[in-house]
C-alpha cells in the first residue's frame, strides 16, 4: 500500500505538460496585449522635469503605467535611483531666511546636512539675511546658530544648527567626481513639511561633462536644471553626494562638485546678522598656537577649585584653556559652555562640538600632537552625553556599546563617526534592550589610541548608565 506522501506526488509527464500549457498561455496573452496596444511604449530620456514624488515609506507615486515603469527600470535604471531617495531625503531641508525687520521670509532655499548640525546652503541665497530657520521634512524647525564657513567661489556657506542627535542626518561626500553619461539624483526640499508624504521633488539627470575652472569643479548636465532647484544636492547611484546646485557669476544655476566639502574647515563663525553686517567668517579663526599664547592663557586667573593648567597629559603636550564661571556651569576658551558640576548627581553636560574641537590641535596624521586642556580637564569626571547608539547584535545582554554624535547604521546610512565624535562605553550593568538613541551618564576617560600616525580612538566612558532612550521623549 502506498503511503500518503507518494499518493500526493504529481507524475512527471503531467507536470511538464502543465508547464508547457502555462507558457503557451502567457505567450498568447502577450501577443494579444501587443496587438491591442498598437506599438511598444516610448520611454523618454529623463529630464529635469521628470519628477516622481516619493513617500517616506518608499512607495513611488503612479504617475506612469506599470508597463512604462518596468520598461524604464530595464532601460535606464532610474527607478533604482528614485527608490533609494527616501533613505536620503531626511537630510534635505528647507531654509527660511529673514531680512532685518522683515515679518515674511525671503524665498525658501534648499539645503542639506553633511554632518552633525552642518547645513550646506547657496551663499547667494543667504545674502542680506539676519536670521534663519531650518525646516525638516517632518515639520520641525530649528534656528540657524552661525555661519561657520564661507566659500563665495563655489556659492556656498556652511550653517551650524543645534538639533537633537536622533534627528541628525548627513549625506556622505563622494571622493571622485561623476563621469560623463552617469546619472545623478537631484533632491529638493519638502513641499509639505510634516505631512505623511512630504513630497520632495526628485529628478534624474545625466552628466554631460565635468570641467575644472580656476580650481572649481563644475558638472554640466545633459538637460536643463529646474528653476527651483537652487541648493539641491545631487547623489550618485551609491547614495554619495556628487554635487549641488548653486548660482554662477551671471546668476545662472550651476552644479558644483561636492569634493570641496571634503576639505572644508569649519571655524567658530558668526551669526547671520554679524555676517550680513560685514564681518568675515575668516576673522573668527583662532590665533595660531604659540608658546607666547599659551603663556598668556596660563597667566590668567583661574576659578576656585581649578589647579594650574598641566603641561603634559598621557605623554602629549597640553594646550592650556581659558576657564570662566558662568551661571550653572563653565565657559571654556570663549567658545564652549558646559553645564553641571561633574558629580554623579549633577554631571557635566558636554557639547559634542567641544569634543570635536580636539582635532584642531590633536591630529597625528597631520602632525598635530597637542591635546587641549578644555577636553583633558574632564578626565575622570562624571559627564552626560546624548547621541546615537551602536549596539552589538550577537549578545543578548550588552555591557559595551558605541555612543556617537549622529546616526550611522554601520554601513551605508548616516555619517561614519570619527575618533572625535564617538565614545566607547562600558556600562555599569548589562542591558537587554537595543535603542537607537539614548542618554548616557558615566565617567569620562581621555585616552588617545594612536598607532603610527593614525588616531583610532579618543574617548571612553566607564561605569555608564543608560537613561530612557531619546526617541521616547515627548518632544521627539
Amino acid at each position: 500500500m502506498m503511503d500518503e506522501t507518494n499518493q500526493r506526488k504529481v507524475p512527471p509527464a503531467v507536470f511538464v505538460g502543465g508547464v508547457l500549457a502555462l507558457v503557451v498561455c502567457v505567450v498568447a496573452a502577450v501577443a494579444v496585449f501587443e496587438a491591442n496596444s498598437g506599438s511598444a511604449p516610448q520611454v523618454a530620456t529623463p529630464t529635469a522635469d521628470a519628477s516622481l514624488p516619493v513617500s517616506r515609506n518608499g512607495a513611488i507615486a503612479e504617475t506612469v503605467s506599470v508597463r512604462e515603469q518596468v520598461a524604464q527600470t530595464a532601460q535606464h535604471q532610474d527607478i533604482g535611483l528614485m527608490a533609494m531617495a527616501p533613505m536620503y531625503t531626511p537630510a534635505v531641508v528647507g531654509v527660511e531666511l529673514f531680512e532685518a525687520d522683515a515679518t515674511e521670509p525671503m524665498p525658501t532655499v534648499t539645503g542639506f546636512f553633511t554632518g552633525p548640525g552642518r547645513v550646506v546652503v547657496p551663499r547667494s541665497a543667504v545674502v542680506g539675511a539676519v536670521r534663519g530657520e531650518v525646516v525638516l521634512d517632518i515639520g520641525r524647525r530649528f534656528e540657524v546658530q552661525r555661519i561657520v564657513a564661507d566659500l563665495p567661489q563655489v556659492d556656498l556657506v556652511l550653517l551650524q544648527v543645534d538639533l537633537p542627535s536622533e534627528l541628525m542626518r548627513g549625506l556622505q561626500v563622494a571622493v571622485l567626481e561623476p563621469f560623463p553619461e552617469e546619472t545623478l539624483l537631484a533632491m529638493g526640499q519638502a513641499a509639505e513639511p510634516g505631512a505623511e508624504d512630504p513630497g520632495h521633488p526628485l529628478s534624474v539627470l545625466e552628466v554631460a561633462r565635468v570641467r575644472v575652472v580656476e580650481q572649481v569643479v563644475r558638472i554640466e548636465m545633459a538637460s536643463p536644471l529646474q528653476g527651483n532647484s537652487m541648493g539641491a544636492p545631487l547623489l550618485n547611484d551609491t547614495g554619495k553626494l556628487a554635487g549641488y546646485v548653486g548660482k554662477g557669476a551671471e546668476g545662472d544655476p550651476i552644479v558644483y562638485g561636492a569634493e570641496r566639502l571634503l576639505r572644508l574647515e569649519a571655524l567658530p563663525g558668526l551669526s547671520l546678522a554679524e555676517w550680513t553686517g560685514g564681518k568675515t567668517v575668516e576673522s573668527t579663526r583662532p590665533p595660531p598656537e604659540t608658546e607666547d599664547l599659551w603663556a598668556e592663557i596660563r597667566a590668567l586667573p583661574r576659578p576656585e577649585g581649578f589647579d594650574a593648567a598641566p603641561t603634559e597629559f598621557r605623554g602629549f603636550d597640553v594646550r592650556p584653556a581659558k576657564i570662566e564661571l558662568v551661571d550653572g556651569g563653565l565657559r571654556l576658551d570663549d567658545r564652549f559652555t558646559v553645564t553641571g558640576s561633574g558629580t554623579k548627581a549633577d554631571p557635566y553636560v558636554l557639547p559634542w562640538a567641544l569634543m570635536m574641537s580636539a582635532s584642531e590641535t590633536f591630529n597625528p596624521a597631520r602632525g598635530k600632537d597637542v591635546l587641549p586642556e578644555r577636553v583633558t580637564m574632564f578626565e575622570g569626571e562624571w559627564v552626560r552625553f546624548e547621541g546615537s547608539l551602536a549596539i552589538p547584535f550577537a549578545e543578548r545582554f550588552v555591557s559595551e556599546l558605541l555612543l556617537m554624535q549622529h546616526p550611522w547604521d554601520g554601513c551605508c546610512l548616516g555619517v561614519p563617526p570619527t575618533p572625535y565624535d564617538a565614545i566607547e562605553v562600558a556600562l555599569a550593568a548589562p542591558i537587554e534592550q537595543r535603542p537607537q538613541f539614548g542618554v548616557l551618564t558615566g565617567q569620562l576617560k581621555v585616552d588617545p589610541f594612536v598607532r603610527g600616525q593614525w588616531l583610532y580612538g579618543m574617548y571612553l566612558m566607564e561605569n555608564a548608565g543608560l537613561s530612557r532612550p531619546a526617541e521616547e521623549r515627548e518632544d521627539n
